[in-house]
């Protein structure tokens, strides 16, 4: 079978406190697929990741939300962290970004806390996000997997692997 991901321009979306072991674990299954995977920041600079209950790593972001957009990417990953949904519900910039790919139904994998990503921006209506460790609603998927990263990867990889990532960038 052919790789779906290769060569697909997947963004990251985080803020300063986001799950550092969900987004690098991602981050590398996707490269390792041979997809371009791009941060995008809340601010420019450096985004300090969250680790069990400390600080984690300083990651440079590639792209800043109030300048990105969907049209940009084929697929959004929103990693959770409490610290980091908090941030970015703050900002209209994150309702703009997440709905320009929500709404043009390009894949994300919003995971853990980021769901209420969704919620917040009135993208979930009529959608299920809750209820199963992974739920899949057309090219949404989302999961409360927490720290079984494997387990998350998985499900992420085999969902766009497997169809919508497919269908997209045929």
């Amino acid at each position: 079978m052919q790789n779906a991901i290769s060569g697909l321009k997947i963004a990251v979306l985080v803020a300063n406190g986001f799950n550092e072991l969900q987004m690098t674990a991602l981050q590398r299954a996707f490269q390792k697929r041979g997809a371009h995977v791009r941060i995008v920041g809340m601010d420019s600079g450096l985004i300090n990741g969250w680790t069990g209950d400390a600080w984690g790593h300083h990651y440079a972001a590639d792209h800043t939300l109030n300048t990105a957009l969907a049209a940009d990417y084929d697929l959004l990953v929103v990693p959770g962290g409490t610290r980091s949904v908090e941030k970015l519900k703050l900002t209209a910039h994150t309702k703009r970004f997440v709905g320009g790919f929500v709404k043009t139904d390009k894949p994300c994998a919003i995971l853990d806390e980021a769901i209420e990503l969704l919620a917040a921006g009135d993208l979930a209506v009529g959608r299920v996000i809750e209820g199963a460790p992974v739920n899949i609603d057309g090219n949404i998927i989302t999961t409360q997997l927490g720290d079984d990263v494997d387990a998350m990867v998985q499900s992420v990889c085999d969902h766009f692997e497997g169809g919508s990532a497919a269908k997209m960038a045929a």
